[in-house]
């Protein structure tokens, strides 16, 4: 980017918002950028201040708020809200962004979005990504915007720890059978770093849509494998379990209140203090689409692989099961 822009995220009080602001502030002077964070709620948030992000209050149904929060900014990269106006919210955004001539606009999604459009009873949550990706093309045409697909992230499987302590078992709302995959949250900021870092969001002539998926598969036994290793449990007594959504809803809602996963965890293994997931950020919506992907998953449509994040990151994705053998301490702290 040249002299001093002014790049935005919305959201940064969720996971992927928070460790993505975190990321790119930590390279904001090789990138000569000014970083913007917009959020509901500034708890917490102390430390990304720290790091140079100006931090904006907002509601995202106020438009003169929003215009006042995006103005002057040469890109947007907008996480969509967990909220039940998530789609007018982006809407509004979207259209302000316009208005006062933001050049580039990008957004988190989720992969499946080809499936979850032919099912929007079943995965309406999902069909809102899916909504807001056409809006977004429609606003600013493929050349000016960018969309980043992204499957469940390896950080998941903190939140499901004390279950599989309590259980013997890697208990998720999946079909044992069926083989999907999930990605570290630091190879996604990676990569969107490296994205930033090689000027892609002037967007004329790049590519609008990347899909970041492992390249490897894994059905419920070898998730659980994994797992035995990051517990230190042998592979032969950690089982896998597929368990009914409304058993996942309650245990997150559980975990959201857990006084283990109330503040941020140091730095280890492979995990810095912006990647490992906090409590707060299971609001309701967001367990609903964390249960709508996972009932994708369930349905053989999240067996999806692309070789976007290999090529953005030169070099392998973290797979799964190196990622809970380099994590164990970590994820001891949830045991």
């Amino acid at each position: 980017m040249s002299s001093e822009q002014l790049l935005t995220i919305t959201h940064i009080d969720s996971l992927p918002g928070y460790a993505l602001a975190f990321r790119l502030a930590e390279e904001r002077q090789q990138l000569n950028v000014r970083m913007r964070g917009l959020c509901r709620d500034r708890h917490g948030l102390e430390e990304l201040e720290k790091q140079g992000v100006e931090i904006m209050q907002v509601d995202y149904q106020d438009e003169n708020k929003i215009k006042q929060a995006v103005q002057e900014s040469r890109c947007v990269f907008m996480i969509p809200e967990h909220s039940s106006n998530r789609v007018k919210e982006a809407e509004m955004l979207m259209r302000v962004c316009k208005q006062v001539k933001v050049e580039h606009m990008a957004m988190l999604s989720w992969v499946g979005m080809d499936a979850v459009q032919h099912d929007r009873e079943r995965y309406r949550n999902l069909n809102e990504y899916h909504q807001i990706e056409e809006k977004l093309k429609q606003q600013f045409g493929e050349q000016h915007c960018c969309i980043i697909r992204s499957t469940l992230f390896n950080q998941f499987f903190y939140y499901v720890t004390p279950m599989v302590e309590d259980r013997n078992a890697l208990c998720l709302p999946v079909k044992q059978d069926q083989r999907w995959g999930t990605v570290d949250l630091r190879d996604v900021v990676e990569a969107v770093c490296t994205l930033v870092r090689q000027n892609v969001q002037v967007g004329r002539g790049q590519k609008h849509l990347y899909r970041f998926t492992p390249t490897h598969m894994m059905d419920g036994r070898e998730m659980a494998r994994g797992m035995a290793e990051a517990v230190e449990r042998s592979p032969e007594e950690l089982k896998y379990h597929q368990i009914k959504q409304e058993e996942m809803w309650q245990h997150l809602k559980r975990i959201r209140d857990d006084d283990r996963f109330r503040e941020r965890q140091p730095s280890g293994g492979t995990e810095t203090r912006y990647t490992v997931p906090i409590g707060r950020y299971l609001t309701d919506r967001c367990i609903e689409v964390l249960l709508e992907f996972m009932e994708l998953a369930s349905n053989g449509k999240a067996e999806i692989k692309s070789r976007d994040l290999k090529e953005i990151l030169g070099r392998e994705p973290q797979p799964l099961q190196e990622y809970f053998k380099k994590n164990r301490d970590q994820f001891k702290r949830f045991r």
